[in-house]
C-alpha cells in the first residue's frame, strides 16, 4: 500500500531540483501570455544544473508510408519510361486518393525484361520523394537486407487508372511475378519544412501537456507550449512552438521546472 502524502508527492526530477535549487536565488518574472513561464537564475545556478541549449531547426521530414504492392512482368518492351519532372510526384498521386483511401491505390512492381537498355547515366540514380523501396516477405532486418530500390516509371497507353509503377531488374533479389511486396513510398503531406527539436527538450507536465524551455538571453528561460506531431527515434516534430533558431533546453529542464514550481510557491 502507498502512503497518501507519497502518492502526491513529487517525482523523483522535481524533488532533485527543488534539492539543487534548496539554497539558489531564483526570480519568478510575469509571464509573458498564458503558455510562458518566465524564471531568471543567477550564473551560478545555471552552472550548476548544468543547462545546455541548442537552436530549434526547421527542415524537411520525410515520413514513409507501406502500402502492399503486386509483383509483374514488364508488359511490352518500352511500355514503361522514368518519370519525368513534369509529372505528379508518387506522394502527390497518393494524396489526390486519399478520399478513398491510400491502400486502394494500386501498387505495381514491374521486373524489367530488358535490363541492358537501362545503361543511361543515372540508371542507378534514385530521388527520395519519386521512387520507393521494396520490402519482400522475410526481409524485416535491414541491416542485413536493404530495401531494394525501385524507379517510378510512367505506363505508356497501358495504365490502370489509379496505379503507380515502379520497375526493377528481371531477377533482383529473387522477385518473381505474382509476388505480394511491401512498398515504402514518401506518405502524402510529409517532406514538407517542420520545426524539430530533440526529444530531450520535451518536457511532460502532470496533465500531459508539452513544453520546452527557450533561453532568449543568458540566465533567462521562458516555458512554452508545443504540440508534437510525432516522434522519430531522438527527434520530436513539432506542429507548433517557437520559431526555428530559439535556442532551447536540452539538459536541465526538469530542474528550471522544479525550480519555477518552487519559485511560484
Amino acid at each position: 500500500m502507498f502512503r497518501d502524502d507519497l502518492r502526491n508527492s513529487p517525482s523523483p526530477p522535481v524533488l532533485a531540483a527543488l534539492a539543487v535549487l534548496a539554497m539558489s536565488t531564483v526570480a519568478l518574472a510575469a509571464p509573458q501570455d498564458s503558455s510562458a513561464k518566465r524564471i531568471v537564475l543567477d550564473s551560478n545556478d545555471v552552472s550548476r544544473i548544468g543547462v545546455q541549449t541548442v537552436p530549434v531547426r526547421e527542415e524537411k521530414v520525410v515520413w514513409r508510408v507501406v502500402v502492399l504492392g503486386k509483383v509483374e512482368d514488364e508488359p511490352t518492351p518500352n511500355a514503361a519510361t522514368d518519370a519525368g519532372d513534369l509529372a505528379p510526384t508518387a506522394a502527390t498521386e497518393l494524396a489526390q486518393n486519399e478520399a478513398t483511401s491510400i491502400n486502394d491505390v494500386q501498387i505495381r512492381v514491374l521486373l524489367d525484361k530488358n535490363p541492358a537498355d537501362d545503361a543511361d547515366d543515372d540508371a542507378d540514380q534514385y530521388d527520395d520523394e519519386d521512387d520507393a523501396e521494396i520490402v519482400a516477405p522475410g526481409d524485416d532486418d535491414e541491416d542485413e537486407t536493404p530495401p531494394l530500390r525501385a524507379k517510378r516509371v510512367l505506363m505508356q497507353g497501358a495504365a490502370a487508372p489509379n496505379t503507380l509503377y515502379f520497375k526493377v531488374k528481371s531477377g533482383t533479389q529473387g522477385l518473381q511475378a505474382g509476388q505480394s511486396v511491401g512498398v515504402r513510398l514518401v506518405e502524402p503531406g510529409s517532406n514538407t519544412p517542420k520545426k524539430v527539436v530533440p526529444y530531450s527538450a520535451i518536457l511532460y507536465d502532470l496533465t500531459g501537456d508539452t513544453w520546452v524551455y527557450t533561453n532568449p538571453e543568458p540566465s533567462v528561460f521562458v516555458r512554452k507550449r508545443v504540440n508534437i506531431e510525432r516522434i522519430d527515434k531522438d527527434l520530436a516534430v513539432l506542429t507548433s512552438g517557437p520559431a526555428a533558431g530559439t535556442q532551447v533546453v536540452t539538459i536541465g529542464a526538469a530542474e528550471l521546472y522544479g525550480a519555477e514550481s518552487r519559485a511560484g510557491k
